[in-house]
């Protein structure tokens, strides 16, 4: 007798063992398999800082024919320069300007001191042959070697008007404080560009050539 209970009782101690080992998958896993299904561990984002931001009063629109004057009104783009905190033109910083323009996709990216119609630390993006209208539809943002960003995305307007179709935005390394550039920076890069006015005047049939290329494609 007691042989027959301790016989039952084994068996019972099976099953309960059995249907623990069967509901198991099913209780902590996802998809069948033995891996168990774990809460996901939170990722705190780190915090984005603008190393590089626009100088105030830009993007502006002005007329091309100081930087192309061979071109007259065939012509649509956006230049600017790269600076620090203490004015001085930088060079080898990428930009990027991406979006659309008249209903086609734009994925170019320059380099500054490419464009030295600009200043030491220009750079140029050519969109068009003639004045395109477009609201926030374009933006434009400086990245490192790793096209991680170091500004915050510009929005650019552009307009179909002979008068407006270059685009300038000027960036500089601002790190929060804009009033800076404002207060010390702006007479030294309006004589900068005064600079250029001058000897762009000078040139008669002066070419350049475009130094914007798409993204992840090669330079001229």
């Amino acid at each position: 007798m007691k042989s027959s209970r301790r016989v039952g009782i084994r068996a019972r101690i099976q099953l309960v063992f059995l249907l623990f080992a069967f509901l198991l998958p099913t209780l902590f896993c996802t998809d069948g398999n033995d891996a168990v299904s774990l809460p996901p561990t939170p990722v705190t984002p780190v915090p984005f800082k603008a190393v590089f931001s626009v100088v105030d009063g830009y993007p502006t629109a002005v007329s091309s024919v100081d930087y192309h004057p061979d071109r007259g009104c065939q012509f649509l783009g956006i230049g600017g320069r790269v600076i620090d905190r203490t004015c001085t033109p930088k060079k080898d910083y990428e930009i990027q300007l991406t979006g659309s323009l008249d209903g086609s996709p734009i994925q170019m990216r320059a380099i500054s001191g490419k464009a030295p119609a600009y200043g030491v630390g220009g750079f140029e993006f050519i969109l068009a042959g003639e004045p395109i209208a477009s609201s926030a539809t374009l933006a434009i943002r400086i990245v490192d070697h790793n096209g991680m960003p170091l500004s915050s995305p510009v929005s650019i307007n552009t307009y179909a008007d002979c008068s407006q179709n270059l685009i300038l935005v000027d960036f500089w390394q601002s790190e929060g404080d804009s009033a800076f550039v404002k207060a010390v920076c702006t007479a030294t890069m309006e004589a900068l560009y005064a600079q250029v006015d001058e000897t762009q005047t000078q040139v008669v049939g002066l070419t350049l050539t475009a130094t914007a290329v798409p993204i992840g494609g090669q330079e001229p």
